[in-house]
Order: C-alpha cells, then sequence, then structure tokens
C-alpha cells in the first residue's frame, strides 16, 4: 500500500505533457531501423517465427557427433540430416573435398574416385558393415575414412609435388596396370603408383631384366614419417623423401614412359635441406614379380 502511494505521489509530479510521451512509447509498437513501425505478432505465433533446428537435424547431430571425428564431419555435412547417401553423391563430394583437403593442385580423375568407391565397399566388409547398391552408410563411411582415406591423403600431402607434377599413378592403377605400361620398355624403366589396398604405401613397379623379362614390385611404407622398405632378411631402408629413395635406387632409371629420373625427380630436390636416413646400409632392391598388388 505505501509503494502505491508513493508511485502516485510521483506521477502527480511529473508534467502532463512528458506523462503522455511516456504513455505514447509504452502503447505504441516499436521502430524498425529505417522508422518504420514493427509488425505486433500474436504471442501464440511467435515462436513459429524463430529460427530453429529440426527434431531431425539435432537428432542427426546427436548421432554423427558419436560416430564422425570433427574432419570426417566436414565431408559428411554436404548429406546432413541423412545417415545414408547415394553413392553418385557420393563420388561428387569426394571429387570437390580431396583437393581442398590436401592442398594439392591435381585432383583425382574419375578412375580414381570409382576405385575409392569400390575400397569403401571392400573395407566395410572387413568390419562386417553391410553394404547398399543403393547408398553408402554413415558408418561404412567411417571405416573407410579412417582405414583407407585418412592415411592415403597424408601420404599424397607429403608428396605434392611428386603428385602434382604426375610422376606418380593414383589408385586406380594396379600391379596388372603397371605391369602392361613398363613391360615392353627397357631395363629399369619405372612407374610410382599410390596402393589401394596398402592405403599410405607406395608401390614402385619396375623392369628387372630383360631375358626373361621381369616386372619387379617394390611396396614403400610412407605412412610414417619417413619412406621405408622392408627387406627379407628383416633390416629396412629408410629415406626422408620419396625423392631420395627413388634417385639412390640404381635399378630404375626411366620414368615411364620416356623420362630421365634425374631429370624429373632431381628437380624436385633444388633447394631442399631434407636428408636421407638409412638404417641398415644401401641394398639392391630385390623381390618377385608377385609383389604387392
Amino acid at each position: 500500500m505505501t509503494s502505491i502511494l508513493i508511485m502516485s505521489q510521483i506521477l502527480l509530479l511529473i508534467p502532463t505533457s512528458m506523462f503522455a510521451l511516456i504513455v505514447f512509447e509504452v502503447i505504441l509498437p516499436p521502430k524498425n531501423d529505417d522508422g518504420h513501425k514493427s509488425p505486433q505478432i500474436p504471442h501464440h505465433h511467435q515462436s513459429s517465427f524463430l529460427p530453429s533446428r529440426t527434431r531431425e537435424e539435432l537428432d542427426y547431430e546427436n548421432k554423427i557427433r558419436t560416430i564422425l571425428s570433427q574432419e570426417a564431419r566436414v565431408f559428411w555435412d554436404s548429406f546432413k540430416p541423412r545417415m545414408e547417401t547415394s553413392w553418385e553423391s557420393f563420388k561428387r563430394r569426394l571429387n570437390s573435398h580431396f583437393k581442398a583437403y590436401t592442398g594439392v593442385t591435381r585432383g583425382l580423375d574419375e578412375h580414381d574416385i570409382h576405385s575409392a568407391s569400390q575400397f569403401v565397399q571392400k573395407f566395410a566388409r572387413r568390419k562386417n558393415i553391410q553394404i547398399s547398391h543403393k547408398g553408402l552408410s554413415v558408418s561404412a563411411f567411417n571405416v573407410w575414412w579412417e582405414m583407407w582415406y585418412t592415411p592415403l591423403v597424408k601420404t599424397i600431402q607429403r608428396i605434392s609435388k611428386i603428385w602434382d607434377n604426375n610422376y606418380i599413378k593414383g589408385v586406380a592403377y594396379d600391379k596388372n596396370s603397371v605391369r602392361n605400361s613398363i613391360v615392353g620398355g627397357p631395363v629399369g624403366t619405372f612407374m610410382l603408383r599410390l596402393s589401394g589396398n596398402n592405403p599410405g604405401c607406395i608401390v614402385l613397379g619396375f623392369v628387372g631384366s630383360d631375358r626373361p623379362k621381369k616386372i619387379l614390385h617394390i611396396l614403400i611404407d610412407g605412412r610414417h614419417s619417413d619412406f621405408k622398405i622392408k627387406f627379407d632378411d628383416g633390416k629396412s631402408q629408410s629415406y626422408a623423401r620419396l625423392e631420395d629413395l627413388v634417385l639412390q635406387c640404381k635399378r630404375v632409371t626411366i620414368l615411364h614412359p620416356n623420362v630421365a629420373k634425374h631429370a624429373a625427380f632431381g628437380n624436385l630436390m633444388i633447394n631442399d635441406d631434407h636428408q636421407s636416413r638409412s638404417s641398415s646400409g644401401q641394398y639392391d632392391f630385390a623381390c618377385d614379380d608377385e609383389g604387392p598388388s
């Protein structure tokens, strides 16, 4: 009661014109920045005008957070809020994502993209994940991302100059593709390719002898801080760069189809301070024709 009396006395002291202004400001609706009156939204309709995520989007975010890493979500978010996408949509996304993610200028060709989708199915089956011909599930995608795509692109980032100069083939090439390409070349003719079955590794295929014609294949492990070859005697040879390995290997001389290796790889070594590292001395590479696939 006392507070009401005090308020009444205060109001009596306010001039009539000021009181009218106060009432005017309270009653009239606020104005926008352009001076126009803002429409008044009935209270029971206000929630429909507020930006909000749908239940489907919230469910998607809660589920996807428990399945994919943050980097993998950047790839998959192109399909949200779906937990499955078509193979064609996946291939288109891979085509756009690869160059942005690796920082290279040479993209994957259509054969590499097709092979990549096949490896999704292959690696998912290793984890007993069902694959549909109609679409790709986020669970199958996650296996592919962790086990295949991530080690592959990390290696490509480390050999970006070799990749961008097209001195190495993509995963669409296999052992038979290399054999058919170089079998007619002289001894020492070689090709490099990314291994699809051993993601992150590289395969060096070369003509080892002429009579009889023999194609040899060497698996190079590029998944760590160096490029390593393991030999049958348990020893290994490690190099800081793939260029070091190629230039120091005496059994390879001509990059298919007809480029001297020093002309190709020597130029990439200019102004580079990397030093090759060997754990067991120099080896003459040897491997049978049934080398890595």
